[in-house]
């Protein structure tokens, strides 16, 4: 099952518990009073099913726990700056994230278009994947497109569920550029105009989260 934005869904458990709760007094031939244990028992329902939820999706802002409100979005729009009438640079993180209550174990595999696209017309991107702490990988144009597992959801021992977040930067250019020499050198992913054409327009590209049930 693929999903780009967020995705509740409700399942069901009871528990089942006794009680006892009285003896039952009986009086004897001589008036005497013994007491006979006895046992009442009644079945009480604990309905578990608003607590088991799954909250996965894209956010433009990150999640540190249940609490967290994300920013939620299917659609992001990536800044772009012209440099030195040379260069198109523009970047952007978001979040993936996932707060979930559930006994089933997940995992997030990512994939991204080759290019961003205008019509027919193309320019490459970059994006780095978080993987965990300090620990990213990077999908771009004419390389890989795609990772599985970059991030998964288990149970904690003792807790009902648990709450996940990784950071996805997206670059437009695939290209590593260096400008000026020295103390005065700057390094950054962009586009070279004199090496790549680009038009005016619309481009867009897909990044797609697939969630596997273990």
């Amino acid at each position: 099952m693929r999903k780009l934005m967020s995705m509740i869904l409700i399942l069901f458990i009871s528990l089942s518990l006794s009680a006892q709760t009285y003896q039952h007094i009986k009086l004897g031939e001589d008036g005497k009073v013994f007491l006979d244990d006895k046992k009442a028992q009644a079945d009480l329902i604990l309905d578990m099913s608003k607590l088991i939820s799954y909250d996965i999706g894209f956010s433009s802002t990150n999640v540190i726990d249940f609490s967290s409100n994300p920013t939620v979005s299917s659609s992001f729009s990536l800044p772009v700056t012209l440099r030195n009438d040379s260069y198109l640079s523009g970047s952007m993180t978001i979040y993936f994230y996932w707060k979930v209550i559930s006994n089933q174990s997940l995992s997030f595999d990512i994939k991204i278009d080759n290019s961003m696209m205008n019509g027919e017309k193309t320019i490459p991107w970059r994006v780095v994947v978080q993987r965990g702490a300090g620990s990213s990988s990077t999908l771009k144009t004419g390389g890989t497109t795609s990772l599985e597992n970059f991030a998964s959801y288990k149970l904690p021992t003792g807790k009902l569920g648990d709450v996940g977040a990784r950071s996805i930067t997206i670059y437009m250019g695939n290209e590593t550029i260096k400008v000026g020499s020295g103390d005065n050198a700057e390094t950054f992913v962009g586009i070279d105009l004199a090496k790549t054409d680009v038009y005016i327009g619309t481009y867009t590209g897909n990044i797609t989260v697939t969630v596997n049930v273990e």
